[in-house]
């Protein structure tokens, strides 16, 4: 039997005494990060001001170079290119320094290489627009084809993958309480790659890039009974620890029918239909939608469905993986046929 997280009871003396250790335990963390961001800034500048000695150093040697050459002209037009993604060297020596010392990449960092043209022609359209996507395009090596892929269909996503390579290299512990994320009686949103959970490992890779089921279910078990110790990551290590994850495929539907009723909770599956639909969430149950292609999603996503517009008939959503999304409402007409089931959970 896999490991399971405690059904959802009242609140007790034992939970009470846990979250005040909890508390403590990140207020000690909290005071860590702050000392350990502090001398970040100090080791930043200490590299800034190495680089910039480097670059008058270099100018120097230019300048003397340039007297000691023997005149010709013709050798004064040999300016550096601009080097394309595709025609970077191994070597990395085509990185711009300026760069590295903003994100933090090393050398070791690139050992990637994507052959997809539709993922690296989407990027290189976004970065246009977008600095975070320009560097992630131009430094393209030091990311997996996952995280790329993600940026491509999202670039809401950037601020999270230029991190990626740092991030992933680092031990990231599991959430203990989201208390300070949400207004009691309402709907929160949880963004799966958001810096608290986004690169706790889940699957094959990240929450961030795969944790869409997992959030989903966070935020609809704490809508529904307020118990804030029923985060991403442990929804995450729940899953992983019954078997709800599948290999390169993603969160199993069980962990909305099967898995939700083992934490304590009811589900039942519902039709895709404006009626069964409303009447669910009039009766105070949360929608779980597994969606395909289309609006939300290239591949595979799920979403949650909280409320509708009474007047315009129109579903109010909360989208893990975007916060553009999760500010629209959408008519059913707009994604039914991209809907491939839906759980109506409850108390």
């Amino acid at each position: 039997m896999g490991e399971r997280l405690k059904p959802i009871v009242g609140r007790s003396p034992i939970f009470e005494e846990n979250r005040m250790r909890e508390e403590n335990k990140r207020r000690q963390q909290r005071r860590l990060l702050a000392e350990k961001r502090r001398k970040s800034r100090q080791r930043k500048r200490i590299a800034t001001l190495v680089f910039f000695m480097c670059v008058i150093l270099a100018g120097i040697g230019a300048i003397v170079k340039l007297l000691t050459s023997s005149g010709d002209e013709n050798n004064s037009n040999t300016g550096i290119n601009a080097v394309k993604p595709a025609e970077k060297e191994t070597n990395n020596s085509v990185v711009s320094q300026s760069d590295v010392l903003q994100v933090g990449l090393t050398a070791e960092d690139f050992i990637y290489d994507c052959n997809d043209a539709e993922i690296m022609s989407k990027l290189s359209n976004k970065a246009k627009s977008n600095k975070m996507v320009n560097f992630i395009y131009e430094n393209y090596k030091a990311y997996p084809e996952a995280v790329l892929k993600a940026v491509s269909n999202n670039s809401e996503l950037a601020d999270f993958a230029i991190k990626y390579p740092l991030e992933v290299k680092k031990h990231h512990d599991r959430v203990a309480t989201v208390e300070d994320m949400y207004d009691t009686g309402k709907m929160p949103l949880f963004i799966q790659w958001d810096d608290r959970w986004g690169y706790y490992p889940y699957g094959d890779d990240v929450l961030g890039l795969s944790g869409c089921g997992p959030t989903c279910l966070s935020m609809v078990i704490v809508a529904l009974t307020g118990k804030n110790q029923y985060t991403p990551t442990a929804i995450a290590d729940f899953a992983t620890k019954n078997g709800y994850y599948v290999t390169d495929t993603g969160t199993a539907w069980a962990l909305f029918s099967e898995g939700v009723n083992k934490l304590g909770l009811k589900s039942r599956t519902i039709g895709k239909n404006q009626d069964e639909m409303t009447r669910a969430l009039d009766k105070g149950e949360l929608l779980i939608l597994s969606m395909g292609p289309g609006i939300f999603t290239t591949g595979g996503h799920y979403i949650v469905i909280y409320d509708y517009n009474e007047t315009t008939g129109e579903f109010l959503v909360k989208d893990p993986n975007s916060v553009i999304r999760t500010n629209t409402a959408y008519k059913l007409e707009s994604f039914r046929e991209q809907v491939k089931n839906i759980w109506a959970i409850s108390k």
